[in-house]
């Protein structure tokens, strides 16, 4: 006696409705079928909304000659078309954006096109966001002053704004992927920063000194804070450093002519006129 379980189960057409994804048949360009899900995602109440309209009604213009010809495809019982994303309107008018896959089916004499489908609007959505913010982000990199920085836990620059050029004479692309080491006169000046940074999470106007392409050291204060991956691990840091050279070399030559004694009618000293 065969086995139950190796036995075929014959499909039922209910099987579509429970999908989660949306199933529709295509018939000479007009929607023959659409499942539970495809109702809901194209936002019609009831099949009657959809059922014998044209595709071209739901299709956003720019994307309706490449959904078409791949509908025609099918329809002429050609292979299957891999995955596509194209936008529609649904019927409350509303902007969607879908991914769709479809394959030839044979209805008696003549071919139809079985799709399947699943909604990405809240994807498309976070990327246009997320897009947003990337070039938010990178409009305030290219017109900042001081240089916004980030390394990995090894050390290792994985961002540098550009406007690491007017401060050290390095293109951006020249410095990442090497160690942040590297542009301190000696390595280990770094360490410092590195053990303030691990005690206390971040440091202010941190005193520094770096090395420029041309070989002049130059004096700078970093502002960062500590960098953590979701294990609460110690991930690296990003911060903000600046050049203070010129403040520095002020500071000198107060400081010199403080031990020299202040001039006449320096510092409050009374001269007579």
């Amino acid at each position: 006696m065969p086995d139950q379980d190796t036995q075929p189960i014959n499909p039922d057409l209910h099987w579509l409705e429970q999908l989660p994804a949306g199933v529709i048949l295509i018939v000479g360009e007009r929607l023959r079928y659409a499942n539970a899900e495809a109702l809901r995602l194209i936002r019609a109440a009831a099949l009657h909304e959809v059922l014998g309209r044209s595709v071209q009604d739901f299709i956003h213009p720019l994307d309706l000659a490449r959904v078409l010809a791949r509908i025609r495809r099918a329809e002429r019982g050609e292979a299957g078309n891999p995955p596509t994303e194209f936008r529609v309107y649904a019927c409350d008018g509303s902007l969607r954006v879908l991914a769709m896959t479809s394959t030839p089916l044979r209805l008696g004499d003549s071919w139809a096109a079985l799709a399947t489908f699943m909604d990405l609007s809240a994807r498309a959505e976070m990327d246009a966001r997320l897009r947003e913010t990337d070039d938010n982000f990178q409009r305030m990199m290219n017109t900042m002053q001081d240089v916004f920085y980030r390394t990995d836990a090894d050390g290792i620059t994985r961002y540098v704004c550009p406007a690491v050029r007017n401060v050290l004479g390095y293109s951006a692309e020249e410095i990442v992927g090497l160690p942040a080491a590297m542009f301190y006169p000696d390595p280990v000046e770094r360490e410092p920063l590195l053990a303030a940074i691990r005690r206390d999470g971040f440091v202010h106007d941190f005193p520094g000194r770096m090395r420029r392409k041309d070989g002049r050291i130059i004096d700078i204060a970093i502002s960062t804070q500590i960098l953590r991956d979701e294990q609460g691990n110690y991930a690296g840091v990003e911060g903000i450093w600046r050049d203070i050279t010129e403040r520095k070399r002020m500071e000198r030559e107060l400081a010199r002519l403080d031990q020299r004694g202040s001039p006449p009618g320096f510092a409050g000293e009374a001269v007579e006129v």
